[in-house]
């Protein structure tokens, strides 16, 4: 089996445990991978974030960094999700802003995320 596809078939195992309630079987998996895409990083860091563990998801996010891979508009999406689902408001605010740095043009579905992040921190009234 070719390398990229051992990734993709990975990386839906991870999908697939943080789904059904088993996170540690999907961190178990993505520490067993020999190699990781974006995909894979972005994942597992919604993973954490779905049960509830969004300093983990940053970390992950910025792990990602150091190991020389570019955020992408979907890895942003996956850390804006995590800062939302966390409470984490001020951390969601500066990495929407660090998006113009690599490129990325928020677009519906980043903006999305900040006002839940917003809304859910009951600062509504910033969104503007």
């Amino acid at each position: 089996m070719r390398l990229d596809s051992l990734v993709k078939v990975n990386t839906a195992l991870i999908d697939m445990y943080a789904k059904c309630g088993s996170l540690e079987d999907a961190i178990g998996v993505f520490q067993d991978m020999e190699s990781r895409d974006k995909q894979a990083w972005s994942v597992m860091m919604v993973a954490y974030a779905n049960h509830g563990y969004g300093r983990e998801a940053i970390s992950m996010f910025e792990e990602m960094k150091k190991q020389g891979i570019k955020p992408d508009d979907v890895t942003f999406l996956g850390v804006l999700y995590a800062c939302s689902h966390s409470g984490m408001v001020s951390e969601g605010l500066q990495y929407f802003g660090s998006m113009r740095e690599y490129g990325i043009v928020p677009g519906i579905k980043h903006y999305g995320c900040v006002t839940d992040l917003l809304a859910r921190s009951g600062s509504l009234m910033n969104c503007q």
